[in-house]
């Protein structure tokens, strides 16, 4: 399943730290579209520290979308798993 997916399918995780939508989401709602964010990283990523690699980056200077992308692209390689369609 994973390997359907190419880097730019990552784009999303660009809203975890520049919310570029045009209607922007508040209170409740925010929280709603993060979390809903969050659990799409999650399924498509299948990777063990799921959301805290955004919430919770063990090294943040690799807290950018291009660091998660390096970060799960590294684990899945280390897992044997499939990667990027694009790479």
């Amino acid at each position: 399943m994973f390997r359907i997916y190419t880097t730019r399918i990552f784009a999303f995780l660009n809203e975890f730290f520049k919310n570029s939508r045009k209607a922007k989401p508040k209170g409740e709602s925010l929280s709603d579209y993060l979390t809903k964010l969050s659990n799409h990283f999650d399924k498509i990523t299948e990777h063990p520290e799921k959301s805290d690699l955004i919430f919770h980056p063990k090294d943040n200077s690799k807290c950018t979308p291009e660091g998660l992308i390096e970060a799960v692209l590294n684990w899945r390689i280390s897992q044997s798993l499939p990667i990027f369609k694009d790479i």
